[in-house]
């Protein structure tokens, strides 16, 4: 009889270990999955933005119109980044906004001493696309960083 309930009492307490690691489990794979979403989902309104810009820059509109669009466009990415935010970790959210920050402050520079400088105007977008890198670096970083696997 002791026997009986010994084995009774492990099989009941490996079913309840078995689940809790179960639900930890689905969380994870849930976790990762919204975060492949969520990332793609911003480097799509990246290159959205990207468009609507080229956009706006043949357009030749005045100062004020075409700060408008670029305002609307940049916002419409705001918003996607702010749901980054919401599934990064903790220790990486403030170098993803960093990043960020940089991308959308970059300004090429393609003049020496004032004039149109085409063999700088090849290397020019170098620091831009190393940020672009750096944001797909950080997104793969937390779409790996898998806890059950630590």
């Amino acid at each position: 009889m002791n026997t009986a309930l010994i084995a009774g009492l492990f099989a009941f307490i490996g079913g309840i270990i078995g689940q809790l690691l179960n639900r930890n489990t689905q969380r994870e794979t849930w976790l990762l999955q919204k975060r492949a979403e969520v990332f793609s989902e911003y480097l799509a309104a990246v290159e959205k933005y990207n468009q609507e810009l080229s956009k706006i820059v043949e357009m030749n509109l005045n100062s004020s119109e075409e700060w408008r669009l670029r305002t609307d466009a940049r916002n419409a990415v705001r918003i996607s980044e702010k749901i980054v935010c919401l599934y990064l970790s903790d220790d990486n959210k403030e170098e993803f906004r960093t990043l960020v920050e940089n991308y959308f402050d970059f300004e090429p520079d393609i003049y020496t001493d004032g004039v149109f400088d085409t063999d700088k105007l090849k290397t020019c977008w170098d620091p831009h696309f190393k940020i672009e890198d750096n944001i797909q670096k950080l997104f793969e970083k937390n779409i790996s960083d898998i806890s059950w696997y630590k």
